[in-house]
């Protein structure tokens, strides 16, 4: 899905180029072909950050969690469903602001494309959200299990019956 959103923002634009490059008056007035790629491009990019969601792809620092997962699993694993909940304290923030632009701009038309409204590109922006959202609550599920495996192991370093 992601892939097809991108290549029709490279076609969107090439097109777009190469009729004001070249003056092709065969093709009629192509004007539409900028908004479309603009909006296509922002709706791929919230498309592409719901997969790098569920890849666990964004950009992180993942020092502190790493070396807190080596000496104390159980803190390392407690660090990674706290940085899961501001996440998804993020995301359903940005989701109930989208929501609310979704419904206030349905019928605002925009520059360019007449059938295409701000409500439908917020749309757009909402399933990327809403599958981020998703992913992460998975994400939050499996982080939630390896705490509790993490507390459970009478061998995890750290551990106080191990004598440390």
């Amino acid at each position: 899905m992601t892939i097809v959103l991108f290549a029709a923002v490279v076609v969107l634009a090439t097109v777009q180029v190469l009729v004001r490059t070249l003056e092709i008056d065969a093709f009629g007035p192509m004007a539409w072909t900028e908004p479309a790629a603009r909006f296509t491009l922002i709706v791929g990019t919230y498309m592409g950050a719901a997969v790098a969601t569920r890849n666990r792809e964004h950009i992180s620092i993942r020092f502190l969690n790493d070396r807190l997962r080596r000496r104390w699993p159980s803190l390392g694993a407690a660090l990674n469903i706290a940085v899961i909940l501001i996440t998804l304290a993020f995301l359903a923030v940005a989701l109930y602001g989208t929501v609310q632009n979704v419904a206030s701009g349905w019928h605002t038309s925009i520059g360019g494309l007449a059938s295409v409204t701000a409500g439908h590109v917020y749309l757009g922006i909402g399933v990327g959200l809403t599958l981020m959202v998703l992913y992460e609550l998975g994400w939050l599920w499996s982080a939630l299990v390896n705490l509790s495996s993490a507390l459970g192991s009478p061998n995890a370093p750290g551990n106080p019956e191990e004598g440390n």
